[in-house]
């Protein structure tokens, strides 16, 4: 019961917050990047350049991690499960 209450949770304060987060902060990079390009394309194309490499670590990062994660939301379920009987 504990971890469908938690979930639930989770979903509720993603659409709530995180998606509407989400949404403004594409909009922020994308202005960014038109007026970026409008304004000097070669210091746009260095940008776009260092902002792919950033993704491609993050990335990296993610698939070490989101295993990791899973593992500790797994152990916690099972923690919380002992806890409530």
């Amino acid at each position: 019961m504990t971890r469908t209450t938690s979930d639930v949770e989770g979903v509720r304060v993603f659409f709530a917050q995180g998606a509407l987060q989400l949404i403004s902060a594409l909009v922020t990079f994308i202005g960014s990047m038109l007026i970026l390009l409008l304004t000097d394309w070669v210091l746009a194309t260095a940008v776009i350049g260092i902002i792919v490499l950033i993704g491609i670590v993050f990335g990296f990062i993610f698939t070490r991690l989101c295993p990791l994660f899973w593992r500790v939301q797994h152990n916690l379920g099972i923690l919380n499960d002992i806890l409530q009987e």
